[in-house]
C-alpha cells in the first residue's frame, strides 16, 4: 500500500525509458549504433538497455534484425 501524497500537479510526466549507461543523445537515437551494441556480447549490462532501446525506437515491434530469437 502506498501512502502520502503525490504532487502530481507540477511534476512532469516522463515517458518510459531503458537504463544505458554509455547512452549520449547522438547514439541513443542512432538504430544502427543501438542494433551493434545490442548485438555484442560484452559483460557490459548496458547492452541489455540498448537492445531495449532499440525495440522502443522501433515503435515497440520486434523487427526481423533483432539480434535475439525466442
Amino acid at each position: 500500500m502506498i501512502t502520502g501524497r503525490m504532487n502530481t500537479g507540477t511534476r512532469k510526466k516522463r515517458p518510459f525509458i531503458p537504463y544505458y549507461s554509455n547512452a549520449t543523445e547522438e547514439n541513443w537515437n542512432n538504430r544502427d549504433y543501438l542494433l551493434n551494441t545490442c548485438k555484442s556480447k560484452g559483460s557490459e549490462i548496458g547492452n541489455s538497455g540498448a537492445c531495449a532501446r532499440l525495440i522502443e525506437f522501433d515503435g515497440w515491434e520486434i523487427r526481423d534484425d533483432y539480434p535475439f530469437k525466442i
